[in-house]
């Protein structure tokens, strides 16, 4: 057996911040944080030194895409070997992408778009999940692969700018590893236990945090680079490697920006709630309430009422227990279609017979709540025009502001796309429990554009006629011929 020890401390050839993962035997290792921090360096180093080191090394390179290996978990095994100057003791082939020792160890490459060779590898010891956060259902097929008695420890390791789409806190990743202790801690350890015939099974984990402060090879006009973002919510992700929601392209809500649309906004007795509802039951029955105050209006709360308590009922009581003791107004509105009892009929499970208006009314008719919906719903194109032109620049002196915790709400802002035709994009997915298919964003966005257009009616007309209005602002209980009680 050819083994290799290295003439130099670990010190010298990665920084500081992750000499401890050096013999870090848990099962699973997150290296997780900022943009240039060199997790991906060190992770490289300490796998060629249990390559060169070790009896018996079978390593999975593997990240989403295949083609996207060779540029990047390979080519940083590849610079290191180079680095330390180990080049005469690894043949590196291309086709396919294997990595070998001269010792016989090696490494192999695996992309979860080929499925069937995720389950080919025979005997690995460990797997690198490289910038990529996996599917859930790739990574238990690949962890449950990961089980040879060949080696001393196994061990999955991810090196990862921890951005996902949609909302963070409810990703599969984050509820397994990081919820019980993000962000109050962002560098733990933690157990979990596995009860098999009567004995507890402990399979442990580390979440390492590191930034691009922690790289001392990291050019200083890098740093001030990272530092110097103003896109809070980029600087979130790149200079304090935070926990995000990715934004992609392709958004309707062009103009909404987390750092200038999201702040504290309390719930204050003394003004009316402007409690807006959109037709759906899943993912959620969505009800979202807001506060206005001169022309600044304010999301303060969501209810998402998720099944079983997807109905108006169940929501209802929720708007009651939160707010008990509210006396100063209550407005209502919402999707116009939902005035059809019989599109209630398939939507709200044991509500049939009524529209959903109706079903808020009464449940909510101790707060004498008013009724605000239109016969019809505004055209999706301008008043989604007239959305981004109020976030843009306060079309009409208003100001539309969410409360920072309702990430659900944010997350609708930052990933609701636009179609080719200019409307909402229709993207569908499937429950993968119960196979029911549906739209996962939108939903709280439409109740915000229907509040929108209707309080600030007046507005919204005169943005339609560039500039002209003949409206009457709309202010406490006045009704129009398009408006129903």
């Amino acid at each position: 057996m050819y083994t290799v020890n290295f003439n130099c401390k670990w010190t010298d050839i990665i920084n500081e911040k992750f000499v401890p993962i050096i013999d870090n035997t848990d099962r699973y290792l997150l290296l997780y944080g900022s943009r240039g921090s060199s997790k991906s360096n060190a992770t490289a180093k300490k796998l060629i030194w249990r390559c060169l080191s070790e009896d018996y090394f079978r390593y999975i390179l593997i990240r989403n895409e295949y083609n996207k290996i060779q540029d990047s978990s390979y080519k940083e095994i590849k610079d290191c070997v180079h680095e330390l100057g180990l080049n005469e003791l690894f043949t590196f082939n291309v086709s396919p992408l294997r990595i070998t020792c001269i010792n016989g160890n090696s490494f192999i490459a695996r992309g979860c778009d080929d499925p069937a060779s995720l389950k080919s590898i025979k005997d690995p010891t460990g797997a690198w999940w490289e910038e990529d956060i996996p599917d859930e259902d790739d990574f238990k097929i690949i962890t449950k692969t990961i089980r040879t008695t060949k080696a001393p420890y196994l061990q999955e390791i991810f090196t990862i700018n921890p951005e996902v789409i949609g909302e963070y806190s409810k990703h599969w990743f984050f509820k397994r590893f990081f919820e019980k202790h993000y962000p109050a801690k962002k560098t733990f350890r933690d157990t979990q236990e596995i009860e098999i015939e009567g004995k507890q099974i402990k399979i442990s984990y580390t979440c390492h945090h590191s930034t691009v402060m922690d790289n001392r090879w990291a050019s200083d006009e890098y740093k001030a680079m990272l530092s110097a973002e103003t896109d809070s919510h980029r600087r979130n992700i790149d200079w304090f490697g935070l926990w995000s929601t990715k934004i992609t392209g392709g958004n309707i809500y062009k103009k909404f920006k987390s750092q200038k649309h999201t702040g504290i906004c309390k719930y204050n007795p003394n003004l009316a709630l402007h409690i807006s509802w959109d037709e759906n039951t899943n993912p959620y029955l969505p009800c979202c309430v807001f506060q206005i105050e001169g022309k600044e209006i304010r999301m303060i709360d969501t209810i998402l009422g998720v099944n079983p308590e997807n109905t108006v009922k169940a929501v209802c009581n929720e708007v009651k227990r939160k707010f008990p003791v509210h006396r100063s107004g209550v407005f209502i509105y919402g999707d116009a279609t939902s005035q059809s009892s019989e599109i209630q009929k398939n939507a709200l499970k044991g509500e049939e017979g009524y529209d959903m208006f109706d079903l808020i009314m009464q449940n909510l008719k101790s707060y004498q709540p008013s009724l605000r919906v239109n016969k019809s719903n505004p055209n999706v194109i301008p008043r989604i025009n007239f959305f981004n032109s109020v976030l843009d620049n306060n079309e009409g002196g208003i100001k539309f502001i969410i409360h920072k915790d309702l990430t659900e709400a944010i997350t609708d802002f930052e990933q609701t796309k636009e179609a080719p035709d200019g409307r909402k994009a229709k993207i569908t997915v499937k429950d993968k429990d119960t196979g029911v298919t549906y739209q996962p964003y939108g939903h709280i966005t439409d109740c915000c554009d229907y509040i929108l257009c209707y309080a600030f009616s007046s507005e919204y007309e005169t943005y339609q006629n560039g500039g002209n209005s003949q409206a009457a602002p709309v202010i406490g209980r006045v009704i129009n011929d398009n408006m129903r009680y």
